[in-house]
């Protein structure tokens, strides 16, 4: 017996799923079946994580995407971070940049695609917040994804958006995600309080 939620009348019990259900969520997931929600990681850096140094792109939080996990088309994966910057007028810039060649943290990141961006922003005392999404497009191991940059707050303000573009990450490795955040004059001016890539179908 299964109990089917609709909008108008609440739980409807049934003998059978509905015939546009393809597949139950949960468990190990075979590339074509539907894949449970959730986090893929979260991290929370007690007291905030600033910059190693400052006047590069430098890296301060990194995760992990499996290999396999864009198996087919339309799967997606939302990254978010979200952080602080310090109390005065200094130029600030963060960013989500995907596959960099390299990616330490406490170091300037090398290489990779930078899919959100703060831009550089003067933003006195406030939080900061942006999300990007990555979408599998075509069929699975041609190696295509969407990048698609949909929020960033600076403060009160809405900053703008990085143009959506293609992606050629490698589908049957991982793929490395990295914060990094690029303070002019000072590396206490900005930190990252919370980073999160969520598995969003």
């Amino acid at each position: 017996m299964f109990r089917i939620m609709t909008t108008n009348v609440g739980d409807v019990p049934s003998n059978a799923l509905p015939n546009d259900t393809a597949a139950l969520a949960g468990g190990a997931a075979a590339p074509g079946s539907f894949r449970a929600s959730g986090n893929l990681w979260m991290q929370a850096p007690a007291g905030g994580a600033a910059p190693a140094g400052t006047a590069a792109d430098y890296v301060v939080a990194t995760a992990t995407i499996p290999a396999a996990a864009f198996d087919q088309a339309s799967r997606t994966i939302e990254v978010w971070a979200a952080g602080s910057f310090g109390a005065n007028a200094n130029t600030k810039t963060v960013k989500l940049i995907v596959a960099p060649t390299t990616a330490n943290i406490g170091a300037a990141v090398v290489g990779g695609t930078t899919v959100a961006t703060s831009g550089a922003v003067t933003t006195n005392g406030q939080g900061w917040s942006m999300e990007a999404q990555l979408t599998k497009t075509g069929a699975f191991g041609s190696n295509t994804q969407s990048a698609i940059h949909f929020a960033t707050q600076v403060g009160a303000a809405s900053a703008a958006l990085t143009n959506p573009q293609s992606l050629t990450l490698t589908e049957a490795a991982t793929v490395t995600v990295a914060v990094t955040i690029n303070c002019a004059t000072l590396a206490a001016d900005a930190a990252l309080w919370a980073f999160q890539g969520f598995w969003a179908n």
